[in-house]
């Protein structure tokens, strides 16, 4: 999908808390953000009370110092992009306490890869990264499953351990968030207006009344978010190539 908002151009912000809740607030609205979950006011774009909040809240970083002074209370990029993300998890069902988890631990690129509308190679070097990541978890939970088994006394039977579980709220669950939040600017693209697509019988999906997706039922119950993408990827693929598809057949 080509991106509408792309927040880089704002990498450069420095700005004190009214300012940067003004310039939050009109990208919160722009990108479809507003507020649908959690507590407090719904289709709340973004204020200065919310802001604080998740300062405290660890949602958003400690506030930066001033150029050549040691003054804090300064919002940038990061702060930016972690309340555009935060967003997109809050509205997808996640507590504040897990999305700040996920915020500490996630680099900048991660983050704006949660956030519509952005550049889909953002996207696609974060999934990346994380599946690194989770290739490196499993062999570190290997090593201490193997350290685990040579401990002990020589007659006492192999202590085993339960597995570690893989984090609740996953890169990839963040990436599947961010599809569930560009929906509706998606619908707005093909059918004009930002309705979901309607159901029924819960294998037939109907984007507007020009576009109809029927998908097998036992496919869509177990349904990965990679293979998400590549039937959207194969879809989009198909209407670019209709001409060929098409040629010297008639279209049934």
């Amino acid at each position: 999908m080509p991106f509408k908002y792309d927040i880089r151009k704002f990498e450069s912000l420095h700005e004190r808390l009214p300012q940067f809740a003004e310039i939050t607030g009109q990208l919160v609205e722009a990108l479809g953000l507003e507020k649908t979950g959690g507590r407090g006011p719904k289709a709340e774009p973004a204020s200065d009370r919310v802001i604080r909040d998740y300062v405290r809240r660890r949602v958003l970083s400690p506030t930066l110092r001033g150029s050549g002074s040691d003054e804090r209370g300064f919002y940038g990029f990061r702060h930016l992009v972690e309340f555009l993300a935060a967003r997109v998890l809050l509205n997808d069902g996640w507590p504040l306490d897990k999305i700040a988890q996920h915020n500490i631990g996630a680099g900048t690129d991660e983050l704006l890869a949660l956030i519509p509308g952005q550049p889909e190679e953002n996207e696609a070097l974060a999934l990346a990264r994380s599946f690194r990541r989770d290739a490196r978890r499993l062999d570190q939970r290997h090593n201490e499953q193997g350290a685990l088994f040579s401990r002990g006394p020589a007659d006492a039977p192999p202590q085993t351990v339960a597995a570690a579980q893989p984090p609740e709220f996953s890169d990839r669950i963040a990436v599947a968030a961010r599809r569930r939040a560009e929906l509706p600017m998606l619908m707005r693209q093909i059918s004009g207006d930002g309705s979901p697509p309607a159901v029924r019988n819960g294998v037939t999906f109907e984007f507007g009344d020009r576009l109809t997706l029927i998908i097998d039922r036992e496919r869509l119950r177990n349904i990965t978010v990679s293979e998400a993408d590549a039937i959207g990827r194969a879809i989009s693929a198909a209407l670019i190539d209709y001409p060929n598809l098409t040629r010297g057949k008639d279209p049934k």
